[in-house]
């Protein structure tokens, strides 16, 4: 083999070693924390967590967005690709992701701005979401 044969033969072994690597690697999107937004409960009404625009009640939340309702866990926002929405002004965030700042309204997946992020908080009356402008 000549000195061409060997540095292709080495290029193809990396090339072939960086796609395995990324096939292999999980998802950011099933890993990811969130932050969850929303309101609690008085605790004459058992004090659980109420997500905003959810109707759960939440006695523990994970990291990734679970929630345990006295009986079992519910995801609160769908795994896997995402596809996003546009916007025509301000969303209502549920859930906003630690890393991507992608926002979860529900329904639908929008892109937030990188960096820190600035938007106001609902009163709880009206479910405690994160109301922010997001990425056209």
């Amino acid at each position: 083999m000549n000195h061409t044969g060997i540095n292709n033969h080495r290029w193809i072994t990396k090339f072939a070693c960086a796609i395995a690597g990324i096939l292999l690697t999980p998802s950011v999107y099933a890993s990811e924390a969130a932050i969850v937004y929303g309101a609690q409960d008085p605790p004459i009404a058992g004090g659980a967590f109420r997500p905003a625009h959810s109707n759960l009640a939440c006695f523990s939340i994970t990291e990734n967005g679970q929630c345990f309702d006295g009986q079992k866990w519910q995801r609160l926002y769908p795994l896997g690709k995402r596809h996003y929405a546009k916007a025509d002004g301000q969303v209502s965030c549920m859930i906003v992701m630690k890393i991507t700042h992608d926002c979860w309204d529900g329904r639908n997946w929008y892109r937030l701005p990188a960096g820190r992020l600035f938007g106001k908080i609902e009163p709880a009356i009206s479910g405690g979401a994160f109301v922010i402008t997001p990425l056209p």
